[in-house]
């Protein structure tokens, strides 16, 4: 009894290992490339989404210096850094090969603030105070007997947070006489009456209403029969 052998197996398995040796011998030298080739390391830094919060301070709180080799960037260090400072609310940091680290922030947006003996205090639409800063144009002033209680200062943030920002320009503070019952100072010297911190919708849309109608003091907490005086 003979015994038939395959002569082909091994000849033709020779060049499928000399290509696979020879792809794996070209991903290494592209590794050591990458890693060590001054090309790849960092030169500009890409920072967006930042109105409030300057350029280098993001780039110097993301904390990889210029010249750093690109792939060996700790991207979720850098995110980490970045979200550290007051105003950013979230990051996010990838590579932009060759040589370019983009950093993508979106910010707190202030909508209400107290003054503190320390500063003023910035508070977001959800009711946290994220820093101390200038308050921009389009947060509300709390002001007020009840502007340090706690229910109050919910209610006056969340008043202030149904309101646009293009009427929220036109009100100077809101005044929490207790925490349920608000009325707005406007810039020009009239009252709102806000009432409590409820159907906030509809009370915004019958302030953009009121503001375009003469007298000095509006009442709009009952928002389907306004009063003015």
């Amino acid at each position: 009894m003979s015994t038939a052998l395959n002569t082909e197996e091994g000849p033709n398995r020779k060049p499928l290992w000399i290509g696979l040796a020879t792809v794996v011998i070209v991903a290494v030298i592209a590794a050591v490339v990458v890693l060590a080739t001054p090309v790849f390391s960092v030169r500009d830094y890409n920072v967006e989404g930042n109105s409030h919060t300057a350029p280098e301070q993001v780039v110097e709180a993301a904390g990889v210096p210029e010249g750093t080799n690109l792939a060996r960037a700790d991207v979720g260090s850098a995110a980490q850094g970045v979200a550290g400072l007051p105003w950013v609310k979230s990051v996010t940091v990838t590579r932009g090969w060759p040589s370019s680290l983009n950093i993508s922030i979106t910010e707190h947006q202030a909508v209400a603030y107290v003054e503190e003996d320390d500063g003023t205090h910035l508070i977001n639409a959800d009711g946290a105070e994220f820093a101390i800063d200038q308050a921009p144009p389009e947060a509300l002033k709390i002001v007020g007997d009840a502007r340090d209680d706690e229910a109050a200062r919910k209610n006056a943030v969340d008043i202030a947070a149904s309101i646009p920002e293009e009427l929220r320009l036109e009100v100077e503070a809101i005044n929490a006489k207790d925490p349920y019952n608000f009325e707005l100072e406007l810039n020009d010297g009239r009252l709102v009456v806000w009432g409590a911190a409820e159907h906030n919708h509809d009370k915004s849309l019958a302030l953009d209403t009121v503001l375009k109608r003469e007298g000095q003091r509006f009442d709009i907490s009952n928002p389907s029969q306004v009063a003015v005086s």
